[in-house]
């Protein structure tokens, strides 16, 4: 439908620029009706691992912000025994607990919105997931990572995915030198800012069933793929699979996501359909809700891939945009008080390389100079 809107739109304003100089914008009304329903996300862990459910509001096709919040709401888990456990709103929008669930009760969320609307979940049963048995990869160009996993109770057979990649990567130059009020001096080891790392969550809904087969058993389910010279695997790459257990309606909810265009987007997104779960508000039936709140443990497991173990994966060609300029250490002075260039290495007899800033600092790429504390 609002592809259909947009069409429409383009169409009147072709045929009609032609003959006014001055054309009044045209707010279709489908643009205009608010609907910025709750958006509720996150599956509640029975032990371990912190539980963080996020609550947004879904956006127009007009809205231009990407996340908008639900703020200083309150977050609710209670098991049908009356037992509960309550969050707190740690960052806009997101709120987490440490939980210790009863396999054998089943749980409720129960959000009450800031302006006291009271939303309840189905009580649903806590799932145990199995262990990811592997994670591997193979390169055909690109590099895809698979996992597999198998349940011999035979008791899963829903699962979902998720990730988080961590890259490090290297700045053109390996520069050892800094400058400041005037000085250069050299980078000790908290300083040096030619080695970084970078990160990204998974944005697709990665599904997997063996509704259909007789053992519980997933094999080479896709995860990830990495394009053939992307900076991830530039240095060393490292990918970090969460694995979820599902119940079939729960199954089915995150299936309809998938297929209405989830793999480029997320529940933050302009849904082409409304995809409603296991959530009601109780305060205003009739406003959706949109979501679907689940029990499961959480299994994970790591992968890294060294840069050395793929093949045809050229740097990217900075060879132009970093070329220095050569001189003296006295000279680069005036040089570095713009904030474009930076030292990038003394000449063995004297002088100095100075270059582009984002040749030398890594941080100018979008990551830290801070190792992760798993990193080898």
């Amino acid at each position: 439908m609002r592809y259909h809107v947009i069409r429409t739109y383009l169409f009147f304003v072709i045929l009609f620029g032609g003959w006014v100089s001055c054309v009044k914008p045209y707010n279709p009304p489908a643009l205009q009706v608010a609907r910025n329903y709750l958006v509720v996300e996150g599956v509640a862990i029975p032990s371990g691992d912190t539980t963080v459910i996020t609550l947004t509001r879904s956006r127009d096709l007009s809205d231009t912000t990407s996340f908008l919040p639900e703020t200083n709401a309150r977050v609710f888990v209670e098991a049908t025994n009356g037992q509960g456990f309550q969050f707190t709103e740690t960052s806009p929008g997101q709120y987490k607990a440490l939980l210790s669930l009863t396999p054998t009760l089943t749980y409720r969320l129960r959000i009450v919105t800031r302006l006291g609307h009271e939303i309840l979940s189905d009580y649903e049963p806590v799932i145990e997931t199995p262990p990811i048995d592997s994670l591997h990869w193979r390169q055909d160009g690109d590099v895809q990572i698979f996992a597999d996993s198998r349940d011999p109770n035979n008791n899963t057979r829903y699962y979902r995915w998720e990730y988080r990649e961590t890259w490090e990567y290297r700045s053109y130059y390996d520069s050892y030198i800094g400058f400041e009020n005037g000085i250069l001096f050299y980078l000790d080891s908290t300083q040096k800012i030619y080695r970084c790392w970078d990160s990204a969550v998974s944005t697709r809904v990665i599904l997997g069933t063996t509704e259909n087969l007789g053992d519980d058993v997933i094999l080479n389910q896709l995860i990830a793929t990495v394009p053939q010279a992307s900076q991830k695997i530039s240095a060393k790459y490292s990918i970090e699979v969460f694995q979820y257990g599902l119940t079939r309606d729960a199954f089915t909810f995150w299936d309809e996501i998938r297929k209405n265009g989830s793999e480029v987007g997320g529940l933050f997104d302009p849904l082409p359909s409304q995809l409603l779960g296991n959530l009601q508000n109780a305060s205003n039936p009739g406003e959706p809700v949109i979501g679907y709140f689940s029990v499961a443990s959480r299994e994970r497991k790591r992968l890294f891939i060294d840069n050395n173990q793929v093949i045809n994966w050229p740097p990217k060609n900075l060879d132009i945009l970093c070329t220095p300029i050569i001189t003296t250490a006295d000279s680069a002075i005036y040089y570095l008080y713009t904030p474009k260039l930076l030292p990038a290495y003394y000449i063995t007899g004297g002088g100095l390389a100075i270059a582009d800033a984002f040749c030398v600092d890594c941080r100018l790429q979008g990551g830290t100079n801070r190792k992760p504390g798993y990193w080898p």
